[in-house]
Parts: structure tokens; C-alpha cells; sequence
């Protein structure tokens, strides 16, 4: 099954929104949750248990659920206002020197409410060769049992771009920034090539 990032996600009863990153357990390699985020506001997502996914295909990720159901699921991204001194420069007449004093300022921090010991892969996170850059997340395959078999990696340039399929075992890590790879990128490039259709795009 293969588990597209950015792609339509249904419920039951309606569009839900698209899907923006899935969750790993890195120590037995399996999906737990796929994140889902609304229409129209990005930062309005929720936790989705993998055995939700009812059915993947070209019309994109259809959910086993309604959508009040998925709104009822945890939120992934979580907002925080976080209040901090910062200084504020006052000038009360033009021929002095400017004179700073404190000033509270309240700032929204976004943070990813990732399960504990796992790890939120995105699409388009880099992905590093032992040599260097070699590309970027695009999707990832799953088998029936829920594991983690390939990551589709986004390579080339502009108009040469193409996909390829890591397989699992040349992954050294995936880090909460980068995919790092066992293999140089000409290892990389010498991995069969895999048709992709991005019908979400």
C-alpha cells in the first residue's frame, strides 16, 4: 500500500482534507498514524491510528471514519503562546541617545505533537546519501502487515526529476529533519526508477 503525502483524504461522509506527514515506530519499522489537516487551515490536523486507512487509490486516502470521528482524534499540531521579555528602544527627544527598556511580547509557537518514540516523516524532507544531498521524500509503501518497506525518494533536477524506491534496509536513520541513507547517491541512482502518478499534486 502505498501511503501518498499532500494527497485528498476522505471520511465517510465527506472530504476531510489532505494528508501532510505519516508517523513511524523506528524501532519495529511500522506506521502508526497518518496526519490529516483540514482544508483550510493547515495547523488544524489530527492523528489518524493507521488501521483507519480504509482504502488508498487514485482518488486519493479514504478514511474508515466520519468526520466528526476525525475531529474527535488527537491534535497533531499543537499552539503554544509563549510570553518573553524583548527590548523596546524609545526615542523621547531627537537629539538624545535612544534608551531600551523592557517589553513583554506573547509569540504562537506551532509544535508537532509526535508520539512518544516515534518519529513524523514529512514529504519533502531531504533526504542525505553518504556523499552528499540526494533528494527528497515523496511518499512511502506499506505492506498489509503495516510496515514501512520503501521510502519514495524525489531525485534530479528540475526537468529531469524522477522517483526511486529506498528500500527500508538503506535507511541508516530517519531524524526529525533528514532521511540518511547507507548508500552513496550513486547507489541511489543506480535503484530502479518507479512510476509515480501525482494526482494530487
Amino acid at each position: 500500500m502505498d501511503i501518498p503525502l499532500n494527497a485528498r483524504v476522505r471520511c465517510r461522509d465527506g472530504e476531510a482534507g489532505r494528508s501532510t506527514c505519516l508517523i513511524l515506530n523506528p524501532i519495529d519499522q511500522r506506521a502508526t498514524h497518518v496526519v490529516v489537516a483540514n482544508r483550510r487551515d493547515d495547523r488544524d490536523d489530527h492523528l489518524v491510528p493507521i488501521d483507519r486507512v480504509r482504502a488508498v487509490g487514485d482518488d486519493g486516502i479514504a478514511l474508515d471514519c466520519t468526520l466528526a470521528e476525525l475531529d474527535a482524534l488527537p491534535r497533531f499540531t499543537e499552539t503554544r503562546f509563549v510570553r518573553h521579555l524583548e527590548p523596546h528602544v524609545a526615542i523621547e527627544n531627537y537629539y538624545w541617545m535612544p534608551y531600551v527598556s523592557p517589553e513583554t511580547v506573547t509569540a504562537a509557537e506551532y509544535v508537532e505533537r509526535v508520539p512518544a518514540g516515534e518519529l513524523a516523516v514529512h514529504r519533502g524532507m531531504p533526504v542525505r546519501a553518504t556523499d552528499g544531498d540526494a533528494g527528497s521524500v515523496s511518499e512511502l509503501i506499506v505492506d498489509q502487515g503495516g510496515h514501512v518497506t520503501h521510502i519514495v525518494l524525489r531525485a534530479g533536477h528540475l526537468f529531469g526529476k524522477h522517483d526511486v524506491a529506498i528500500p527500508l534496509s538503506a535507511v541508516a536513520t530517519v531524524g526529525s529533519d533528514a532521511v540518511v541513507l547507507k548508500l552513496d547517491r550513486a547507489g541511489v541512482e543506480a535503484l530502479p526508477h518507479v512510476p509515480v502518478k501525482r494526482w494530487w499534486a
